[in-house]
């Protein structure tokens, strides 16, 4: 059971939006929970579309990990750091960091060569991404941070939370970039139209996308090699 406070920026943020953001869970997850009782608002049951109040307190309890549903596979990890509470691992491209659901295939992901190589780790993410505090595409490399205990997950959930942690990518996109360096501002919302894609609008219900850049490289005048910042976490 994990017990939040919503703070005053939280105001009228989806009860379903604050809570993915607070466990990195799916949102279509957490209103299967929230609609089974599992996430109570100020001792009460809430619609998934409860749009917060300062000071409400959110109690999430999450179902116990079922016996054998991940197994711990002997995949290589390259390991930069470990101690007690967290590992820093380099994830590689073509790989999972977690099973999308119950009903995918459950091996051969980040989270089976953790579960290999540690005796212990984090819960607040549910019962397919122990340890997992933030996510990578499949198809993007990069480090990633790995939870080895509970208290450890809120104090990296917070810190990516606050905008405390950097996060940095190289990437290569076509066409020439025109300032070489700046600043994309632009509001995403899913796409009514093709739901797995997101969209810049400037609805009300849009989220605040910010995204950094400063080209490294032009190549061959028709591909731009990019160092990126993704401040609000959303994708451009």
């Amino acid at each position: 059971m994990t017990i939040f406070t919503a703070k005053f920026e939280d105001s009228n943020t989806r009860l379903d939006s604050f809570l993915a953001e607070k466990t990195e869970l799916s949102r279509s997850y957490l209103q299967k929970l929230v609609k089974e009782g599992a996430c109570l608002v100020n001792q009460k049951k809430k619609p998934a579309s409860y749009k917060l109040k300062a000071g409400d307190k959110i109690k999430l309890t999450l179902p116990r990990k079922k016996e054998n549903q991940l197994k711990a596979e002997k995949i290589p990890l390259k390991i930069l750091h470990e101690d007690a509470d967290l590992l820093v691992v380099e994830k590689p491209i073509d790989m999972n960091v977690h099973p999308p659901s119950e009903r995918s295939k459950l091996s051969g992901t980040l989270v089976n060569a953790l579960l290999y190589h540690c005796e212990k780790l984090s819960d607040l993410g549910g019962p397919l991404r122990p340890g997992i505090v933030h996510r990578l595409d499949k198809d993007t490399s990069g480090l990633m941070m790995v939870a080895k205990n509970n208290s450890t997950h809120e104090a990296l959930s917070k810190q990516l939370k606050e905008r405390k942690v950097k996060k940095t990518y190289l990437t290569l996109v076509s066409g020439i970039l025109d300032p070489p360096s700046g600043t994309i501002n632009a509001p995403l919302i899913r796409n009514p139209a093709r739901r797995t894609k997101m969209t810049v609008s400037r609805k009300k219900e849009a989220r605040e996308a910010l995204t950094h850049y400063k080209l490294i490289k032009a190549i061959k005048k028709k591909f731009s090699f990019l160092e990126v910042q993704i401040i609000t976490g959303r994708t451009h």
